[in-house]
């Protein structure tokens, strides 16, 4: 880590290890600049500076990076109906870096997202992790509940995924996979397992 870093250049919903900055000369003098993250062509490799010069307002870049970022939701989201599980977990985590997923909802529902993926895996931690950090950030999230019990159940762990699930219910009584997931917790805790 650099002692005189200028942390101002951060952006404040990223953590500092996943930005790049760049440092070039400008108009004879040395500039450092946070790149800009986005995965559209305008966004690649770009500073904020270098967009103003094109005349897009740090409004425009925002609503472009929300964009990008609502893209690659999308293409999670597609890629998981496909069974493309895999591929899904990607889009997601490149949505997860950007700001418009930051906190919040909009993160507790890509965080959740990905722990379905990480389920279909088979890989039981990561689903706790992301389903654990989902509710973390909106526990009124009711999937981020049941993917937590979910993943609870298939590490074994029934006693400790029949609070979870009953949280799913309490949020969302009417939902039948939420009923079917704690039944089967409860039978399984019941037969000693």
């Amino acid at each position: 880590e650099v002692d005189n870093f200028d942390r101002s250049l951060c952006d404040k919903d990223t953590p500092i290890k996943e930005q790049q900055f760049v440092t070039q000369l400008v108009d004879g003098k040395l500039l450092t600049e946070r790149i800009v993250q986005g995965t559209s062509k305008r966004l690649v490799g770009t500073t904020l500076r270098e967009l103003e010069r094109e005349g897009a307002s740090a409004t425009t870049v925002a609503e472009e990076q929300a964009a990008d970022a609502e893209r690659e939701k999308l293409a999670g989201n597609q890629a998981f109906q496909k069974r493309e599980y895999g591929q899904a977990a990607v889009h997601y985590t490149v949505a997860l870096e950007r700001p418009a997923f930051a906190s919040g909802r909009p993160r507790a529902v890509v965080l959740a997202n990905r722990s379905a993926c990480f389920l279909k895996l088979g890989d039981h931690g990561r689903a706790l992790e992301d389903a654990a950090a989902a509710a973390g950030f909106d526990d009124t999230y009711a999937k981020a509940h049941f993917r937590r019990g979910l993943a609870l159940h298939a590490l074994g762990r029934y006693r400790e995924a029949l609070p979870e699930l009953g949280k799913a219910r309490d949020l969302e009584p009417k939902n039948a996979q939420v009923a079917d997931a704690i039944r089967f917790a409860e039978m399984r805790l019941s037969r000693g397992a």
